[in-house]
This record gives structure tokens, C-alpha cells and sequence, in this order.
């Protein structure tokens, strides 16, 4: 609940009201903000200075206010701050995407700070649908903007941009270096949340489709719906294909690209002079080399 107003035709029934207010709202784990309440008495709809401050069950107290003062919060309103937010401090954010590089990470870690931020300000309740939080104001959400899904979206938007105005000579030497210059990651990171996207579609349709009581098995007809299931769970959907959901879906930094390379069956291999892992009796002369290890069986 939020700026709740309550109404009483004499004293008692205030302080009646007030007590049901304050236990429900410690009931349900929500803080009752005794500092942004006050109370008035009007009579004959004027405000009068005969009333006096409200004293709850547990002894806080609720100010009166005079016929001379006027409530005021001095602090925004909660859609207020969210209106502030979305205008000055995530276009600062917008103006590194496709400039530094983000990992998922570290994008998470941004929205977790900024909801933590509300809850320290009591903007957003640590029991709420963080769901709600980002969802637009005319669908019954509060309409923050997820800086995850907002870098995506601009880092897809750009790469589309430079792609379709390659006839602009300066559009053209920006592409020329994403495409060959060693610190470029633009069309990298575009590429990246364009199959994560697609691959998301596939996960929530194996789910949908495919997932069983036991695990996941194939289907007959792929055209057929509800599908025909075989039975099956084939090996290699725990080898290849859930590794590679896995590793969609991870941090870049978990297998680098440049220090590890995947075979048919998706097994990671070290490459050799890159990657500190890699098995070589030239880095170590006391490590023994593959032919001179024996199997025994047990």
C-alpha cells in the first residue's frame, strides 16, 4: 500500500483505524512508515489547532499538524524515482554499450545494486515481484529499465545500424575495425544475444515438448503437435546439448575462445602455447607424456 489516507469522524475511531493499519501492516513483514505520516483535524472544512499528536500501541508517536503547516514529502514519489532513474542515470550506462565491453555479470550485477538502492530507500519492498519492477507502467508494472535487457537490445540495434549504412564512408572504416580490429566486440556481443535469444526459444521448447517425468526424450514428428515422444534420451543431449545451453548462457570468461577449442563431441581441449592447461611434456619435463601412461583396470 502506498500514501494511504484514513478518514474517522471522531478521535477514537482515528485511533481505532490507525491500530488495524499498523497490525496488519506487520502482519504481512511491511514497514509502517511512521515518519511520512501526519494527521489534522478539520472542522466545517477548515483546519483547526485543537487536535494533538496520535500515540500507536507500541509508542511511536504521529504528528499533528497545525492550521499554519502543510505536509510535504521532501522526497520523490516512488514512480517519480523510477521516472528519474530511466531519464539521467541509465543514459549514462546506454552511452558505453558497444563501446566497453559488459559481461552478463556484470549486468547483473548493476539491476541487483539499483534494487537493492530502492530497498535501502524504502522505494521498493525486498518481498516484491522484481518482474513487476521492469515491466511498462501501462501493463501494471512500474516501468524501470532493466539495464540487461536494454544493453541487449541497443547492442543488437547498433550492429543492425552499421550493417544497414555501410554506404556511409564513416560507417564503413567503424565496420571495417569491429571486423578486424583486435579490441573490437560489438559485432562479437551482438552476435552473442542474438543466439542466446534463439537458443532460449529452443530450451523453452524442449521443455515444453520434450521433458518428461524422467528426463527428456526425442519426438517422431516434429510437426506434430502434441508430439509422438520415442522413448529416447539420446547421450549426447547431456554431452553437447545441454553443455552448450550451459555455456550460451555462462560468462565469456568461463572457457575462453582463444585459450580452448571444442571438438564434434563438444569436449574442451587447451590450445597449445595459449592456454596454461594444455598437457605437454615441454612445459613440465616431470609430468610424463600420454604414451607413457598405462590404463589399469579395476
Amino acid at each position: 500500500m502506498d500514501d494511504l489516507k484514513l478518514y474517522s469522524s471522531s478521535e477514537k475511531g482515528l485511533h481505532h483505524a490507525l491500530s488495524v493499519v499498523h497490525s496488519y501492516s506487520t502482519d504481512i513483514g511491511m514497514e509502517f512508515g511512521i515518519d511520512k505520516c501526519a494527521s489534522l483535524e478539520m472542522r466545517m472544512g477548515r483546519v483547526v489547532d485543537m487536535g494533538k499528536d496520535v500515540d500507536l500501541i507500541d509508542g511511536t508517536v504521529i504528528h499533528h499538524l497545525s492550521a499554519e503547516e502543510t505536509y510535504t514529502k521532501l522526497e520523490l514519489s516512488s514512480r517519480n524515482k523510477v521516472t528519474a532513474t530511466n531519464t539521467f542515470a541509465i543514459p549514462v550506462l546506454v552511452y558505453t554499450f558497444g563501446v566497453l565491453h559488459w559481461t552478463m555479470k556484470e549486468l547483473e550485477d548493476v539491476d541487483r545494486a539499483t534494487r537493492k538502492t530502492m530497498n535501502l530507500h524504502r522505494s521498493l519492498h525486498p518481498k516484491s515481484s522484481v518482474q513487476r519492477l521492469y515491466l511498462p507502467r501501462d501493463e501494471g508494472g512500474r516501468g524501470l529499465l532493466g539495464v540487461r535487457h536494454l544493453h541487449d537490445r541497443v547492442t543488437i540495434g547498433t550492429a543492425i545500424r552499421l550493417l544497414t549504412n555501410g554506404d556511409d564512408p564513416l560507417l564503413s572504416l567503424v565496420i571495417t575495425h569491429e571486423r578486424v580490429g583486435g579490441g573490437s566486440f560489438l559485432f562479437q556481443t551482438a552476435e552473442r544475444v542474438y543466439h542466446t535469444r534463439n537458443f532460449l526459444n529452443s530450451y523453452q521448447a524442449l521443455e515444453k515438448h520434450c521433458r518428461v517425468g524422467s528426463g527428456y526424450s526425442g519426438i517422431k514428428d516434429v510437426y506434430q503437435v502434441p508430439p509422438m515422444h520415442d522413448d529416447v534420451q539420446q547421450s549426447f543431449f547431456l554431452a553437447e546439448t545441454l553443455k552448450y545451453l550451459y555455456l550460451l548462457f555462462s560468462d565469456d570468461s568461463l572457457l575462453p575462445l582463444d585459450e580452448w577449442v571444442f571438438n564434434t563431441e563438444a569436449h574442451p581441449l587447451p590450445i597449445r602455447g595459449r592456454n596454461p592447461h594444455y598437457f605437454s611434456k615441454d612445459r613440465d619435463p616431470r609430468l610424463p607424456s600420454l604414451g607413457d601412461l598405462s590404463l589399469s583396470g579395476g
